[in-house]
């Protein structure tokens, strides 16, 4: 892989479109629906995708997106739970919520990198 071609870009304030993260939402959806037997309704994809999206602008939160070139082929979006937050489980641990990575790039240390 070059990584020349490899960058890593936050998503903040909608300076990212959000368009390159839904597009691999749209991918990344049914591919953990096949693992779980279920298919999510396009509604609750779309909540979803825009709960992210405005989640990444809060400090606790964040959406990472990977580009090989102009190309989106990955994202990684993460938290820190904090007691304010509704489901707090552990105050002040991180978590990785969401991580995707196109299965063409994969095994290639895109997500290592991530």
């Amino acid at each position: 892989m070059n990584d020349k071609k490899v960058s890593f870009v936050p998503v903040r304030n909608g300076k990212i479109s959000a368009c390159d993260f839904k597009s691999l939402m749209l991918l990344y959806a049914p591919e953990i629906d096949g693992h779980q037997n279920r298919k999510t309704p396009p509604e609750v994809l779309s909540k979803w995708v825009d709960s992210i999206v405005k989640m990444s602008d809060d400090t606790d939160s964040f959406l990472e997106l990977c580009y090989f070139g102009e190309t989106a082929v990955g994202f990684c979006y993460g938290k820190i739970d904090r007691p304010h937050r509704k489901g707090c489980i552990r105050p002040d641990w991180g978590y990785v919520m969401e991580f995707y990575v196109l299965p063409e790039y994969r095994r290639k240390g895109l997500g290592k990198r991530m």
